[in-house]
């Protein structure tokens, strides 16, 4: 698995906010976190300086946040599939011929 830089981020506070809501149980979490642990995930580089605002105007262009761009940027240069649910993302995915997982229904 390939992801943006940000993604840890991203994923740790998802689960804090979930266990500060009590929508996941410590339990849960544990169980997440030893799952996560089994995955090979490849963390890329942060963007450079240079490419904040190619990123930023592909954001905009797509109508997406710069965090979700990333995503689809990383999946343009690679050629791989992206991974969401998002509506956004996977509406900009599909209007750039990206492959989508899950596929649409």
């Amino acid at each position: 698995m390939l992801v943006p830089s940000h993604w840890p981020l991203e994923l740790s506070n998802a689960l804090r906010s979930r266990l500060a809501t009590g929508q996941m149980s410590f339990s849960n979490f544990q169980t997440i976190m030893d799952r996560i642990g089994l995955l090979t995930i490849e963390v890329q580089e942060p963007v450079s300086i240079e490419e904040i605002g190619p990123l930023a105007q592909f954001a905009a262009t797509h109508k997406l946040t710069t965090y979700d761009a990333a995503y689809l940027q990383l999946a343009i240069q690679c050629g791989i599939p992206l991974a969401t649910l998002d509506r956004a993302m996977r509406t900009a995915a599909t209007s750039l011929n990206i492959a989508i997982i899950p596929p649409a229904p």
